[in-house]
């Protein structure tokens, strides 16, 4: 979650799941690869992550309730 908070250089953009490996020190392989999109996509499910195209993954906007 750090990388769509903005922890990194690529925060406010959607991300692909291979761009997704390299943060979390992984290798780019097949299995690494699919291991974070079914990660990915199971916080899509949970509405901590927005899946605007297929594969391609970013941060719900979370609206602030006014006092």
């Amino acid at each position: 979650m750090d990388v769509f908070a903005g922890g990194s250089e690529r925060g406010g953009e959607a991300m692909g799941c291979r761009q997704l490996v390299a943060p979390r020190g992984l290798e780019a392989v097949l299995v690494k690869v699919e291991g974070v999109r079914s990660k990915a996509k199971r916080l899509v499910a949970r509405g901590w992550l927005a899946e605007a195209r297929p594969g391609m993954f970013s941060a719900v906007a979370r609206r602030v309730s006014a006092p």
